[in-house]
Order: C-alpha cells, then sequence, then structure tokens
C-alpha cells in the first residue's frame, strides 16, 4: 500500500543548491565558535561583511548608512536560494528590504532577538510579496517584552507568498495569530508548525461553522499551554485536508487520538 506524505519531507524531494548566510547577534557571549569554524573560508567572509554592514546602518552618519546599504544589497543579490540570519528588530527591517530583490529565493529561516515595537504583522508585510519562497522558519527570543508606549500602525498583511508550502512558527509573541494566517486563510500551505507560543489560545477568534478551505495536512503543536481546541473541531473544521499531527506539551488541545507519544496519522498516511 503506497504511504501517504512523509512529514519530514518537502516537495519532490530534489536536492537544491543553497547559499546561507548567518548574521547573529552582535552579543559576544551568544557567538559560536564552533559553527564559525564549520564555515567556508568564502562564507566566513561573507557573514563578517553582513554583521559589518548591518551595525554601519544603525550609525548616525546618513552617508555612511547609504554606502552600508548599498554594499549589503550587493552581497544579497549575489546570493540564490536561501538565507538564515539571526538579528534585531532594526536589523531584520533593513534585511528584508534588501531580500526582496532575491527573485530566487526559496528557503528564509529568521530570528528575532529582540521585541519592540516590530509587530507579527510588520514582519508578515514585509513578508508577503516574496513570490517564490517555499519554506519560512520565524522565532522570536523567547521573552518578548511588549512597548510600553502604543505601538504604531502598520498595513495588514493580506496573504501568504503564493509558493509557500511550509511555515514554521518557534516562541510566537501573540494569543491570536495575525489573519492571514487563520487556517481559512491558508489555502496553499501544507505544512504548519507552532512551537513555544506560550501566549497562544486559538486558531481565530471564533470557531468556523463549517469546514475551511485549508490545506495544511500537516501540522505540529508543540509546548502551547494555552491554545485550546477540541479534535472535532481541529480535524473537521480547521483543518479539514489534515493527515498528520504531533502534539506535545498542548494540554488543551485535547480528545486527539494521537499515540503513547502525541502521533497522529490519517488513513491514508498509514505505513
Amino acid at each position: 500500500m503506497a504511504s501517504g506524505p512523509d512529514p519530514n519531507s518537502f516537495g519532490d524531494g530534489a536536492k537544491r543548491d543553497e547559499a546561507t548566510t548567518k548574521v547573529p547577534s552582535k552579543d559576544p557571549k551568544k557567538k559560536d565558535d564552533k559553527k564559525e569554524e564549520d564555515l567556508s573560508e568564502e562564507d566566513l567572509k561573507l557573514k563578517q561583511n553582513l554583521e559589518l554592514y548591518v551595525e554601519r546602518v544603525q550609525y548616525p552618519n546618513p552617508e555612511l548608512q547609504k554606502a552600508a546599504l548599498e554594499s549589503m544589497r550587493q552581497e544579497i543579490r549575489a546570493l540564490t536560494s536561501s538565507m538564515t540570519f539571526d538579528a534585531t528588530d532594526v536589523e531584520t527591517l533593513c534585511l528584508l528590504a534588501e531580500l526582496k530583490h532575491l527573485k530566487k529565493l526559496r528557503k528564509l529561516s529568521i530570528t528575532i532577538n529582540k521585541g519592540g515595537e516590530f509587530t507579527v504583522s510588520q514582519l508578515f508585510v514585509d513578508i508577503q510579496d516574496f513570490s517564490n519562497l517555499e519554506k519560512l522558519k520565524v522565532a522570536w527570543g523567547v521573552t518578548y517584552p511588549k512597548p510600553h508606549k502604543a505601538p504604531k500602525k502598520v498595513a495588514v498583511p493580506s496573504h501568504l507568498p503564493e509558493k509557500l508550502m511550509k511555515l514554521d512558527l518557534q516562541c510566537f509573541p501573540d494569543a491570536e495569530l495575525p489573519s492571514l494566517l487563520e487556517p481559512g486563510k491558508l489555502r496553499m500551505l501544507e505544512k504548519l508548525y507552532i512551537k513555544r507560543g506560550t501566549k497562544l489560545t486559538g486558531f481565530g477568534k471564533s470557531v468556523p461553522e463549517k469546514p475551511t478551505e485549508c490545506s495544511v495536512k500537516v501540522l505540529r503543536l508543540k509546548f502551547l499551554p494555552r491554545l485550546k481546541v477540541e479534535w472535532r473541531e481541529l480535524r473537521e473544521l480547521y483543518f479539514p485536508k489534515l493527515e498528520f499531527l504531533d502534539k506535545y506539551q498542548s494540554p488543551q488541545v485535547s480528545f486527539c487520538p494521537c499515540d503513547g507519544i502525541g502521533i497522529w496519522r490519517g488513513k491514508s498516511n498509514q505505513l
């Protein structure tokens, strides 16, 4: 019997060339010397250059900022399909603006180390027009302080990248998903992972009355203590095409017919 989709596989499994760049936090305590040793000489030089440009973008001198942005633009345009970076709010905004020139970018991984006025909606406004993006991972710092003043109004994102098939959200900072991430809007996405969102309470403001058009087949929910949803709602209404569920340390995701390690597979996905 043919098995269903492997939750750990992606697409046709073909190996794609990836140019990976990591721009870590400037905190020296967080630098991983071992990882730097694993980089090639060319990748290490690129990493060091981007760190320098990001630092200069924050200088008060407009001419130095402009020169740093232009240098960053040239470096990023030289990359092809994948980008990973570890950044603060300001760095994230700068890098996302430059990454839009990467027409062939298919995989993007972002770690935002500090909170502030950079909202979830603002992040997805900047990402929504990455037309070839297929995989997106976003991780927020474990502690994500809210701004003391009212946040600035930002545009509301209207859609995810049209080719996005896998979305991985880690340490999601809000109690509610932005509207474009509600299951009814996920008509192309096949894999959704949400991990360590300690404030997240649900998948939308209200339970849908009829099954959504959500295309998600693989769902992983881990360390979500406040997420409250019953199996019937999850399987029949929010994610009607679901074939695989991985639930761990999410006690209010209830009545799920998972095995002893929190795994459920639909009939079409049985070995």
